[in-house]
């Protein structure tokens, strides 16, 4: 009976990576079709999965992690949750901070997309210079993979660049909001 219930928590376990990409799938398209009381807990759920994978094998799932702590402060900033919103961006930057040191594109440019989000909820929380240092930070890490591989990551150093100009107009910088736009 031991065996078998190793066993069977082995192959549970093998079907977790993909539940939780599962879960984030369906938290998202819920968004999308204005469930959002639901998509915030099949974000939380997808979220918890990947930490405990993220416990056991950081090596493997903590870049998945980040992901989904990203996607999860999405949620919880449009349900209301900003303060919590705010707190899961920030940890999802942290965690990218520390894969980004690794210098792949994909991981820098995962990051950030963490500092763009971060940057949105900071805003919302009304840190205007904040939000405004996140979006730059953004813009920068995202110059190196976009200059290397430009099919790949030009689109999101372009919409890193709009976000970046949207906070430099509400800074009052109108003339370095245009650049970033025109950039």
């Amino acid at each position: 009976l031991s065996l078998r219930r190793q066993r069977q928590m082995c192959i549970r376990d093998s079907f977790t990576p993909e539940l939780a990409a599962s879960l984030t799938n369906l938290a998202n398209r819920l968004a999308g079709l204005r469930h959002g009381e639901e998509a915030l807990a099949v974000a939380r759920e997808a979220a918890g999965l990947l930490r405990g994978l993220a416990d056991k094998r950081p090596d493997v799932f903590r870049s998945d992690l980040a992901a989904s702590l990203s996607n999860l402060a999405n949620r919880l900033g449009f349900a209301g949750e900003r303060k919590e919103a705010l707190a899961v961006a920030q940890e999802a930057v942290d965690l990218g901070r520390v894969l980004a040191a690794t210098r792949s594109d994909t991981l820098e440019a995962e990051l950030a997309a963490s500092l763009g989000n971060l940057a949105v909820w900071l805003d919302a929380s009304g840190r205007q210079q904040d939000a405004l240092a996140a979006a730059r930070e953004a813009v920068e890490r995202y110059r190196g993979p976009a200059a290397r591989h430009p099919d790949v990551f030009a689109p999101s150093l372009a919409r890193s660049l709009v976000v970046l100009g949207d906070r430099l107009a509400r800074d009052g910088q109108a003339g370095a909001a245009v650049a970033s736009l025109r950039e």
